[in-house]
């Protein structure tokens, strides 16, 4: 029993994020469902703020020396909320929120955009300059990417090397 309590706290102290995001997000779907709705726009404007700013930005601080995946997912994040948002307020009280849907669309564009480059780059280095499908995968969950996710990368790209080569050996130098 001890022994939990250090692993229990180094956890919190790590990912104190998770119940900073929980108590936020009880709060705020509590405001939603409990609440009387007098002044619509203000609790619409404070949940979005809470769902699509406040909460990435705590995610951010807290994992920030993971890098640039951290900016990554917290985008993510903001993108998930305002969609979130959407679907917990109730469809007669949606003003503000409709009107700030496209940002989630845009943001969602320059998450595809990140990911094309990520594969890109990847690809480049393991079908084109050569490297060994653990290579690929090591740089993919650098950049943020699950390792589950990383490994089918890195297997897809170790399999298109191998087409280029045999394209290679059977059409000579390309």
């Amino acid at each position: 029993m001890l022994s939990t309590i250090p692993n229990a706290r180094r956890w919190f102290t790590t990912n104190w994020f998770i119940p900073v995001a929980f108590l936020v997000i009880v709060g705020d779907v509590s405001s939603v469902y409990f609440g009387d709705w007098p002044q619509t726009k203000i609790l619409e404007v404070a949940l979005l703020f809470d769902f699509a700013v406040l909460l990435p930005a705590l995610y951010w601080w807290c994992y920030r020396q993971k890098g640039r995946a951290t900016v990554v997912k917290a985008i993510a994040l903001a993108c998930f909320a305002v969609w979130a948002t959407g679907k917990a307020l109730p469809a007669e009280h949606r003003e503000v929120i409709d009107s700030v849907a496209w940002l989630r669309y845009i943001g969602l564009a320059g998450l595809l955009v990140l990911e094309l480059k990520l594969m890109v780059s990847v690809y480049k280095a393991v079908v084109i300059s050569g490297k060994s499908q653990a290579e690929a995968q090591a740089k993919l969950e650098s950049e943020g990417m699950p390792s589950w996710a990383s490994k089918l990368a890195a297997m897809e790209a170790a399999f298109w090397r191998k087409v280029w080569l045999h394209l290679k050996r059977l059409f000579g130098r390309l």
